[in-house]
C-alpha cells in the first residue's frame, strides 16, 4: 500500500514540476482587431444550410458580403438573416448578435457592425449585407 502511495505522489509531483510555466516567459498579448470568418444560417425548420462570407478588409469600412446562389433562394430571407461571426482572441462585437434576426437587405446602407479589442481599445467597423445571385453556385 505504501508503494502505491509513494508512486501517486511521484507521479503528482512530476506532473505538477512539467506543467508550470516558466517564470520568464512573457505573456501573449492580443492586438488584432478583425473578423476571421461570418456565415449566416438558414431559418427554414429542418435545414442545416449556411453561406459563408467574403470579408473585404481592403475596403473602407470593410464590407462583409454574403451572396446567396439562385438555388438557395428558398432557405435565406435577406430581411431576416441569423449571423454568426468568428473573431480573434480578446475581441467582442457589438452590438451582440446572439439570438437577434438582422435586416441584411440593403445594398446602400449596410448593416453596422463594431469590432472592438478589449485590450488595446482599437476598433473596426464593417458594413454587412446579403444578396441574391443569379449564379447557381
Amino acid at each position: 500500500m505504501k508503494r502505491i502511495i509513494k508512486l501517486l505522489l511521484a507521479m503528482t509531483l512530476g506532473m505538477m514540476a512539467f506543467s508550470c510555466a516558466k517564470p520568464d516567459a512573457e505573456p501573449y498579448e492580443h492586438t488584432e482587431c478583425k473578423l476571421r470568418s461570418a456565415y449566416i444560417k438558414s431559418l427554414v425548420p429542418g435545414s442545416a444550410d449556411m453561406i459563408y462570407a467574403d470579408i473585404d478588409e481592403d475596403s473602407n469600412p470593410p464590407i462583409v458580403s454574403f451572396r446567396i446562389p439562385k438555388t438557395k433562394w428558398s432557405l435565406y430571407d435577406t430581411e431576416r438573416m441569423k449571423v454568426v461571426v468568428n473573431v480573434t482572441y480578446d475581441v467582442v462585437v457589438e452590438p451582440s448578435l446572439s439570438g437577434v434576426l438582422l435586416d441584411l437587405s440593403d445594398y446602400d446602407n449596410p448593416y453596422q457592425l463594431t469590432v472592438r479589442n478589449t485590450v488595446t481599445g482599437e476598433s473596426r467597423v464593417y458594413g454587412m449585407y446579403a444578396y441574391n445571385s443569379v449564379d447557381l453556385k
